[in-house]
């Protein structure tokens, strides 16, 4: 189906952080301006992904992860995909105008990654890993900054949110980023076939799962040394040791996973942690 294509659960969480971030950490901004920078966001990222399945489509193929994108429609998924990435651009065009055009650059940047991503990076999975990762990131960033233009802070107040913002931009990376190599665990075959350079097969599945394992421990004892700092909320401590738990089982999970099938239900529970991850500014941690 066409719909599964455009990646609803990573289309929402895109909006969720945008949202997240202008209603926590901003605090003052403009329905016009948050409706303009999703609609922003969320268009280049469909474009990226319907480009992305047009040139994936024999390893999708191998993978047997076909989506609505083939043989027949290749070329006009790919119109459709620069379309969104174009009209993505106007609407990003419409916020910087308000706020701040330098920021139009962002927009540029994010578009032209997403391009060369699916044409030439896609191959080089170890580089097109990061570069998405960044792209989470930079959709948190630039949020910020591009709202920074309509609100108000004290010069405390504004490098308490400045460093938050960072925080959860770093976050999102590095939970998106072990995620991916989840994902190269997953398709190491059909990887391998192709030609494609992803981690997995530069270092080897247990060097991979290592790095995995050591990231979500390092989570684990992040998120367990805020939950001793924090005043005692129950919220909170309830909020935080449902991350530890998530992190742990996705530990077990990816350690002893042998196969495609063992590496997609790791995925699906780090999917969870990042959702449950992107909910941070709520509890007021940052």
């Amino acid at each position: 189906m066409f719909i599964n294509t455009l990646r609803l659960p990573n289309i929402f969480m895109l909006g969720l952080v945008q949202y997240l971030v202008c209603q926590y950490l901003l605090q003052i901004y403009t329905s016009t301006f948050l409706l303009f920078t999703m609609l922003a966001t969320i268009l280049i990222a469909m474009g990226g992904y319907l480009l992305n399945d047009v040139q994936d489509l024999e390893i999708d193929r191998l993978n047997h992860k076909l989506k609505w994108v083939n043989e027949g429609n290749s070329l006009i998924a790919k119109r459709i995909g620069f379309s969104f990435i174009m009209l993505g651009l106007l609407c990003g065009l419409i916020v910087s105008i308000q706020c701040s055009i330098y920021l139009y650059l962002w927009f540029l940047l994010a578009s032209f990654l997403v391009v060369v991503y699916a044409y030439y990076l896609s191959k080089y999975k170890v580089i097109g890993n990061l570069i998405v990762s960044f792209l989470i990131a930079m959709a948190i960033l630039l949020c910020f900054y591009q709202g920074l233009e309509q609100s108000i802070f004290t010069k405390k107040y504004y490098s308490l949110q400045l460093i938050g913002v960072w925080v959860y931009a770093s976050i999102a990376f590095t939970l998106n980023w072990i995620r991916e190599l989840v994902k190269d665990l997953e398709d190491l075959d059909g990887d391998r076939l192709c030609g494609r350079k992803s981690l997995p097969i530069l270092i080897g599945a247990t060097g991979t799962k290592v790095i995995i394992i050591f990231v979500l421990l390092a989570f684990v004892g992040i998120f367990g040394y805020i939950s001793n700092s924090v005043e005692d909320n129950m919220f909170q401590h309830f909020y935080l040791l449902s991350l530890i738990v998530l992190a742990l089982i996705g530990i077990i999970q990816t350690a002893f996973s042998k196969n495609s099938t063992g590496y997609k239900w790791s995925s699906y529970l780090l999917k969870a942690l990042m959702l449950l991850g992107m909910l941070l500014p709520i509890s007021n941690f940052i």
